[in-house]
């Protein structure tokens, strides 16, 4: 095969079915099958996702890499050392790609070849699935870099050191990046054209103890990115910060109160009171841990 124009990455663990939902999709798109190619990595999985992908569907190539669960930092690596596009696209493995994505992002490099492009994320609830062209509510970050739908050219990623393999947990890793690929002198540009729709359906009581282990890693690389980055930006957008510290502490005491409300929502989404409660309790166990992460680093820290 010869280099593609633009390579799609995606990493998956343990959301096979998702995954093949998202190749599907990348299946419609209109930009040329024989100039873009996909590169599908499986993080160490509970069963290998090349044993249920059949790579004759499509008329893109595709490429199933296996590794040893490490984090999603060392699977994008992975992913990214397989591509062979001059523009790397990395999307979540829960996105569902409209039929333009490659398109538009290719185009938007044209237009600015020194530029992270990040495109446009919808929410959209899987059971009840709606247009995805239509731009909607959307999944917003200010962040540089997001890695739900966002292209940059291979070469600039290799420049700025690929993803930090540090970040084994949940979270931060892209921000991480998107700091040192900003110091290259790229520059952000916003692609609307540019689609993706993200699985989201709402919270429900049984999603909460996933969301409160996800909270805890968040808060964990929160702190390892505010030690790599010690700055104003890094404190800003992890909320570590003495104020935004004390006003979370101020919560603590209604954690109970946030279970309890929780629970005796049942099977049913959350919404209203019970959804404001799942989230603030998400933020207590978040800074619990990123509290408990600053203990271990002073601990760590030479004593003068």
């Amino acid at each position: 095969m010869m280099a593609a124009d633009i390579s799609v990455q995606i990493c998956t663990c343990n959301r096979t079915p998702r995954a093949l939902d998202c190749l599907d999709a990348l299946a419609r798109q209109t930009y040329p099958a024989d100039r873009f190619e996909v590169v599908l990595v499986d993080d160490g999985g509970d069963e290998p996702v090349a044993h249920r992908v059949d790579a004759t569907r499509y008329r893109f190539h595709l490429t199933v890499i296996r590794v040893p669960h490490g984090g999603l930092a060392a699977a994008r690596n992975a992913g990214i050392s397989a591509a062979t596009g001059e523009v790397v696209l990395l999307i979540d493995d829960d996105t569902m790609a409209d039929e333009r994505l490659v398109e538009a992002h290719w185009r938007a490099h044209q237009a600015h070849p020194r530029a992270v492009v990040l495109g446009w994320v919808n929410h959209v609830d899987p059971d009840r699935p709606s247009p995805r062209r239509t731009r909607r509510l959307a999944d917003f970050s200010t962040s540089f870099f997001w890695t739900s739908n966002v292209s940059i050219r291979r070469d600039d990623l290799v420049a700025a050191g690929l993803f930090d393999e540090a970040f084994t947990e949940y979270g931060w890793e892209d921000v991480e990046l998107g700091e040192r690929l900003r110091e290259c002198g790229l520059v952000r540009r916003r692609c609307p054209a540019a689609i993706v729709s993200h699985l989201k359906r709402p919270w429900r009581a049984e999603d909460v103890p996933g969301l409160l282990r996800q909270a805890a890693a968040s808060g964990r690389t929160a702190v390892l990115f505010v030690r790599k980055r010690p700055t104003r930006r890094a404190r800003l957008a992890t909320g570590i910060s003495p104020w935004r510290m004390a006003a979370n502490g101020l919560l603590e005491p209604a954690e109970g109160w946030f279970e309890r409300r929780v629970a005796r929502a049942g099977s049913a989404p959350l919404t209203g009171l019970d959804r404001v409660a799942a989230y603030l309790w998400t933020r207590v166990v978040y800074f619990r841990a990123v509290r408990a992460a600053l203990r271990d680093d002073a601990r760590r820290s030479p004593q003068p």
